[in-house]
């Protein structure tokens, strides 16, 4: 609705999908027709009244906890609800009406609330950090199959990443794939594997104990790769059991395709606690 006006974004009640009246939290997930319904609406006086019912109900139940709701709730011109309890006194109505309107001002606070959280939790997301799960055993021992981890996004945005870095980023072959990968070779720097699994950066053998055990296969590593400078060498910990960057699926990894890096292990509870890198 805000998409059309902000007048019709803020007098929407309500939304028609596909003829279904639904209220305005519910998610579309698929292509449907919708009619946005406001209070000038006969269908979006209806919602109206209907959610009025309710909350008379609620507040009745509030102040008379012996009364029993029977039946309603809108009508033609107007709502209304059945209690089994005896008559109200015009006293009774007054306290039922402020009850309502205290009613509603928490739903209002509440939905406001949730949008703060929401606004929020959008942020995070987007710009500091996200929640990821490891699949598989690529980077055995570090990281375990199902280990659920915060990736932290904001750091690559005020520095470089750097050699050792456990970095995230999307497979280019298939949607909604992500990786989970260590940094190796770094940007302008020559990477070879030679048939005993050692890797030579700039001619030099790399002298680290990241991998889990000898390295068998170099992959396209074994010919000497020359790195872009905005290009990264990855490869898994468990490098025997790892797709990286030694297959041309996923070759080098570019700069701008570094989603963040591996920050904070939140599950197993056994196993939290920030991730050390270097």
């Amino acid at each position: 609705a805000k998409d059309i006006s902000e007048g019709l974004a803020r007098a929407a009640c309500a939304g028609e999908i596909d003829g279904e009246i639904s209220d305005l939290r519910t998610m579309i997930s698929k292509d449907c027709k919708l009619n946005i319904i406001t209070p000038d609406d006969p269908k979006g006086l209806k919602v109206i009244r209907h959610t009025a019912s309710h909350v008379m109900a609620e507040a009745v139940k509030r102040l008379f906890p012996d009364a029993k709701v029977a039946i309603g709730p809108a009508i033609e011109d107007g709502f209304y609800y059945d209690f089994d309890h005896a008559p109200f006194s015009r006293e009774d109505l007054d306290s039922i009406e402020k009850e309502m309107k205290k009613i509603i001002k928490e739903l209002l606070d509440t939905s406001l609330y949730l949008l703060i959280v929401l606004v929020l939790t959008y942020l995070v997301i987007t710009f500091v950090g996200q929640r990821t799960q490891v699949s598989g055993s690529s980077m055995e021992p570090t990281l375990s199959h199902e280990d659920n981890l915060i990736v932290d996004k904001i750091t690559y945005r005020f520095s470089d990443p750097q050699r050792y870095d456990i970095i995230v980023f999307p497979f280019q072959y298939e949607e909604d794939t992500y990786y989970i990968k260590r940094i190796i070779g770094m940007p302008g720097e020559t990477v070879r594997i030679d048939g005993d699994g050692n890797i030579y950066i700039n001619d030099e053998v790399l002298e680290e104990s990241y991998g889990k055990e000898v390295m068998q296969s170099p992959g396209r590593a074994y010919e000497e790769i020359t790195l872009a400078e905005d290009e990264y060498f990855v490869l898994g910990d468990n490098r025997n059991h790892s797709s990286d960057s030694r297959e041309p699926s996923v070759g080098n990894i570019r700069r701008q395709n570094i989603i963040g890096r591996a920050w904070i292990r939140i599950w197993p509870l056994g196993k939290f606690g920030v991730l050390k890198h270097q």
